[in-house]
C-alpha cells in the first residue's frame, strides 16, 4: 500500500445520538490524509441525523434513508466508496488515538496486502473498562471452520477484493460478517498482513455482543454458514481462544501492567 492510495471510512447507525458524536470526531481528526467518510444513516428518529449534520461540511457522503438491516446499510456505504481500499468504523467505536491510520499505512508501505487487519478491545458501556482482547494474530484461513475470524470492525479491504467478491449477504441477520469472511478467503489466495496493535477501541452494545440471545444466534447462524461451505462445525474450539480473550484484560488489571490503550 502506498501512501497516496486512498482509503475510505463507512460509518453505520440508526438511533444512536449518544455514541455517535464520538465516532465522527475520531474519524474526522485522523491524521491521514485522502481519507474518505461515508456516514449511512437509517432514517433515525432520536436525533442522530441532526447531529451528523453538524458535521456534514467535513463528511463526504451523507446518506439517509430506511435499511433492511446493518449490512444493507454497509452495502449502501460500499455501493458508494471510491477508495482503493475501504473499512468500517460502527457507530460507538473510535480508534485509539488520532495517528491509528496513518500508523497502519506507513507499517505496509512497501507491501501491497490485500485486507488489513489487527487488534481491537471491547470496552464496556458501564464501566468504561476494557473486558475482552480480541487479537487476529493467531488467524488463518483454516481457523474459520472454528468460527474465528480477524476482528471484522479492523479489516480495510482493497477494493478489486470487494469488486471480486459482491457485497454482504441481507438474508443473514447477524453472521454476515463472518459470511463475507469466509468468501473472501474461499474466492482465492488472498494476500493478508496482520498490523499487531490494538487499533480500535469497540463498544460492547455491538449487535453481536449485546446479550446472550444474540450470540446464541450468531453461533446458529455460523453453523448454517459452515454447512454451505461444506465444513465440518468445529465452534466449540473457538471458545478456547475466546477464554484468553477475556481472561488478557483481568490479569492485566491484576498484575497492574500498563495499559497500552
Amino acid at each position: 500500500m502506498q501512501n497516496e492510495r486512498s482509503l475510505t471510512i463507512i460509518t453505520v447507525v440508526k438511533n444512536d445520538v449518544e455514541s455517535i458524536e464520538k465516532t465522527l470526531l475520531s474519524v474526522l481528526s485522523q491524521s491521514l490524509q485522502n481519507i474518505e467518510y461515508i456516514v449511512i444513516d437509517g432514517a433515525s428518529t432520536d436525533g442522530t441525523y441532526e447531529l451528523i449534520k453538524k458535521y456534514e461540511n467535513r463528511i463526504s457522503i451523507l446518506k439517509s434513508s430506511e435499511d433492511k438491516n446493518l449490512y444493507d446499510a454497509i452495502n449502501k456505504g460500499i455501493e458508494l466508496a471510491g477508495g482503493d481500499y475501504i473499512g468500517l468504523l460502527h457507530s460507538g467505536d473510535t480508534y485509539v488515538n488520532q495517528y491509528t491510520l496513518e500508523e497502519i499505512f506507513k507499517a505496509v508501505h512497501n507491501s501491497s496486502p490485500e485486507i488489513i487487519y489487527s487488534d481491537l478491545v471491547l470496552v464496556s458501556s458501564k464501566t468504561k473498562r476494557i473486558h475482552r482482547y480480541y487479537s487476529g494474530r493467531i488467524f488463518k484461513p483454516y481457523l474459520l471452520r472454528t468460527g474465528y475470524m480477524p476482528p471484522h470492525p479492523t479489516l480495510l479491504i482493497n477494493r478489486e477484493v470487494i469488486q471480486n467478491v459482491g457485497l454482504y449477504r441481507i438474508d443473514i441477520s447477524i453472521a454476515a460478517d463472518f459470511e463475507y469472511i469466509m468468501r473472501i478467503f474461499s474466492k482465492k489466495n488472498v494476500a493478508y498482513m496482520y498490523y499487531n496493535k490494538v487499533t480500535i477501541r469497540m463498544s460492547n452494545m455491538g449487535l453481536s455482543n449485546r446479550s446472550y440471545k444474540s450470540k446464541i444466534l450468531i453461533y446458529k447462524q455460523i453453523g448454517h454458514i459452515l454447512r454451505e461451505y461444506n465444513l465440518i462445525n468445529l465452534q466449540y474450539l473457538r471458545y478456547f481462544i475466546r477464554i484468553g480473550e477475556y481472561l488478557y484484560p483481568i490479569l492485566s488489571r491484576l498484575f497492574r501492567s500498563q495499559n497500552p490503550f
